[in-house]
């Protein structure tokens, strides 16, 4: 009988090192992007060559271009507003603002402004492009 050398086979490994290491860095970024996601709506804003950034607001009314309001982020219609704005003025009221898409008509942003006055908001902020050029 032949006897043939066999050689040991070399048992290969994989470094899992280095992938641990690009999915944790993965996930960073898809936590990171997807928390400064949550903010973004379609309102094309209106802009100000006057415009001034705020750091305290608490409460946000948005006027979509398609007619729709939104309380901090939650649709609501314009008879709904003014009780939901009282519960949220009945104690000190907070700062307001409103962004309107700049297709928004005055009639529609005046109907907003009129329930949140009348629902007490004293401080009321009007979001701009801060970006603007006038042409």
């Amino acid at each position: 009988m032949i006897r043939f050398n066999r050689t040991a086979r070399k048992r290969s490994f994989l470094e899992i090192t280095p992938l641990v290491d690009v999915v944790f860095l993965l996930l960073i970024f898809f936590l990171l992007t997807s928390t400064s996601m949550l903010r973004s709506m379609d309102v094309d804003l209106s802009g100000a060559r006057s415009a001034e950034p705020s750091q305290v607001t608490s409460l946000v009314i948005s006027l979509l271009a398609d007619g729709g309001i939104r309380l901090d982020k939650e649709a609501v219609g314009l008879e709904q507003l003014g009780p939901l704005l009282d519960r949220h003025f009945s104690g000190a009221p907070p700062t307001l603002t409103i962004e309107a898409d700049r297709r928004v008509s005055f009639e529609r942003f005046a109907q907003v402004l009129d329930a949140a006055r009348l629902a007490g908001a004293r401080e009321i902020n009007l979001a701009t492009d801060l970006t603007y050029e006038a042409p």
